[in-house]
């Protein structure tokens, strides 16, 4: 069980041991329940459809389990489709914080001061900490990621559906902890500039992978998914 005497390595290893276990045993009960319940309700094939599931490990930790259609699946066939997210959540010493392992084995945690400002600047007005993380990662799973040296050290910038996330990078880059959120309206110019590159630098991206005789086929997937899910003036820029 997570909780707030433990050190950033023991926090790791124990979201480690648990999303694995996760991963190979309860989601793909979860996405067989989440095929049932879609065709019982006979969803369109062209909705995304998400959906969360909460759970308790035996190591007494909270965990949301995100599953929707992923955005670059024109029509849902089957749980080959499907796209999600295992978000692990505590109360610390400062709050409310949650967790999430990238694929890229690196881990993303989020402060109770980031949640604040996500339900603050988007007007959500949620009185329930989960309610916002909830509200976050339903839409906050998409992003493009710019990485800036601030102070002598790394700090990263994302750019994701409902605007824009600043985070630090620790640990020996295994760790990004995101501080805090702030909408589009509230960019600089060079924030938007940056985007705007990125973006580019995505769809240059894709097309090069697919030119590739044996490209990996899910790599085209995670970048043809962000593309689709993030914001149409930033996708059809250049």
């Amino acid at each position: 069980m997570l909780v707030p005497a433990m050190n950033h390595q023991e926090i790791a290893a124990q979201i480690n041991i648990e999303y694995n276990k996760i991963c190979s045993t309860t989601l793909l009960r979860l996405g067989a329940e989440y095929d049932r319940e879609r065709r019982k309700r006979r969803i369109p094939k062209e909705d995304t459809y998400s959906k969360e599931y909460e759970i308790k490990t035996a190591g007494k930790n909270n965990w949301i389990i995100f599953l929707h259609k992923a955005p670059g699946e024109k029509k849902y066939t089957g749980t080959e489709c499907l796209c999600f997210l295992c978000v692990i959540y505590y109360y610390s010493d400062k709050g409310l914080k949650a967790f999430y392992q990238a694929s890229d084995g690196v881990l993303a945690g989020f402060t109770s001061h980031f949640f604040k400002r996500y339900n603050e600047r988007l007007g959500l007005n949620l009185s329930n900490p989960v309610d916002i993380i909830k509200a976050f990662f339903r839409k906050g799973m998409y992003c493009t990621i710019k990485p800036v040296i601030r102070n002598n050290s790394p700090h990263v910038i994302a750019f994701g559906v409902d605007g824009i996330r600043f985070g630090k990078v620790i640990c020996d880059c295994n760790y990004v902890e995101w501080k805090t959120f702030v909408t589009r309206e509230l960019a600089y110019r060079k924030q938007n500039e940056w985007e705007r590159e990125l973006n580019i630098d995505l769809i240059r991206e894709l097309q090069e992978t697919q030119k590739e005789e044996t490209y990996n086929s899910v790599q085209v997937k995670n970048l043809r998914n962000r593309l689709v899910a993030l914001p149409l003036p930033a996708r059809h820029t250049g």
